[in-house]
């Protein structure tokens, strides 16, 4: 494992009445990286989440931004973690887009003219400016998604756990908020866990851990990882289109290395 980082899980053990989730299980995030815990359901994402949010006790066995997970500290880290957990429509507090967007920076005292601002300033980043005067229920699951992650990050936070956030995304929005995360990784700083039961949504991070039933299957870089084809096969995981076909191509002799991009494979292919 890993130092001990922004996001750290230090030996934790957990459970749900008999059934155990996690036993002696660490994890670190270092600062200003994104990392994606990729896993099929019911292998602990969700909980891990619920408990680096502090929504589950820990016993003083995770700290997020170098404070320790628990619920007598959420109005502290509060102003420096960004959250989206849960169901996409059980999130919202308000019947509108602008509320919905203005509420986390009022609980900050911010003054109007910056609130506005702001709220410009993180929709057009995610090209949901036209949502703002938008009611909720008329957005379709994607704008909904988008919406979220718009709230999450609005008040600058240092760290932001996302649990499955696309999940619900056609694959040309996600691609496109993914690389809106690599952005504020690579330059603003923000520390990224994002977990998911897809490995697409791994291509772009730092580093991959691989959760099955409460533990680390694999880790490591994120395309080293999917070199591992029959241990993500065993894990019932899907391989991305170009990582299985990079790794299909090897076996041939034709490739040497792992390519992600369609032109980049032809071109190789073609010299």
């Amino acid at each position: 494992m890993k130092m001990k980082g922004i996001i750290h899980v230090d030996h934790l053990s957990f459970s749900y009445g008999k059934v155990n989730v996690f036993s002696d299980f660490s994890l670190s995030v270092n600062e200003g990286e994104f990392v994606s815990i990729v896993g099929c359901n019911k292998s602990g994402k969700t909980t891990l989440m619920k408990l680096l949010a502090g929504l589950l006790p820990s016993n003083g066995k995770i700290s997020v931004n170098y404070v320790i997970a628990d619920s007598k500290n959420i109005d502290y880290t509060a102003p420096t973690v960004g959250v989206l957990l849960g169901e996409l429509d059980d999130q919202f507090l308000f019947d509108d887009v602008y509320h919905e967007l203005a509420f986390p920076l009022e609980n900050l005292a911010l003054p109007k003219a910056e609130i506005d601002e702001r709220i410009g300033k993180v929709t057009r980043l995610l090209k949901i400016n036209d949502l703002v005067d938008r009611k909720i229920d008329k957005l379709t699951m994607s704008e909904k998604a988008k919406l979220l992650l718009a709230v999450a990050i609005i008040h600058d936070p240092k760290v932001l756990l996302l649990d499955s956030p696309f999940c619900m995304m056609k694959k040309s929005d996600r691609m496109e908020m993914i690389a809106i995360l690599r952005y504020l990784v690579d330059q603003k700083g923000l520390t990224v866990l994002l977990t998911s039961n897809d490995l697409m949504d791994a291509l772009y991070a730092d580093y991959l851990y691989v959760l099955d039933n409460g533990r680390i299957a694999v880790e490591g870089d994120p395309i080293a990882v999917m070199r591992e084809d029959k241990l993500i096969g065993r894990l019932n995981l899907e391989l991305p289109f170009m990582v299985d076909l990079s790794n299909k191509l090897k076996l041939y002799g034709l490739l040497d290395e792992v390519i992600i991009d369609m032109d980049r494979m032809v071109d190789t292919l073609w010299k």
